[in-house]
């Protein structure tokens, strides 16, 4: 999604694009409601690293680290996230995947014509993510 004027550059990495966590989880989802303001959060593993599907794979990864764990079960999806790229051309909202994960292409689609967007799809790579070397 391109970012707002408001949005410094050194969150979007000076690319004029911000990522956006929507996690599908009641916790998560209750904790960024609670705060009334948005989360700053990376993934919770380390680069190269297999994604953690429970609370304890995040501690043993940052064991010497002091980071706070909230810990709301084991994961859905053992998988990492989808990842894409919205960005809008000439009125209409280029949709590209760039990784695939748990949300299938065919409930992006879905949802991008249910929400009545004129799109255009692309699939940067068909492959299935394994490692932060894939993409």
């Amino acid at each position: 999604m391109k970012a707002s004027a408001k949005i410094d550059p050194i969150v979007t990495a000076s690319t004029g694009f911000v990522g956006i966590r929507l996690p599908n989880h009641d916790l998560a989802r209750a904790l960024i409601e609670q705060s009334g303001c948005p989360i700053a959060a990376p993934s919770a593993n380390k680069f190269g690293h297999v994604s953690p599907t429970m609370a304890s794979h995040v501690e043993n990864d940052f064991k010497e680290n002091n980071v706070m764990i909230l810990d709301g079960g084991k994961c859905g999806f053992g998988i990492e996230s989808t990842v894409l790229k919205l960005e809008e051309v000439e009125g209409k909202t280029k949709i590209m995947l760039l990784r695939r994960g748990g949300v299938s292409e065919e409930r992006i689609i879905g949802m991008a014509e249910a929400a009545g967007v004129d799109y255009e799809y692309k699939t940067i790579s068909k492959k299935h993510y394994t490692d932060e070397g894939d993409n």
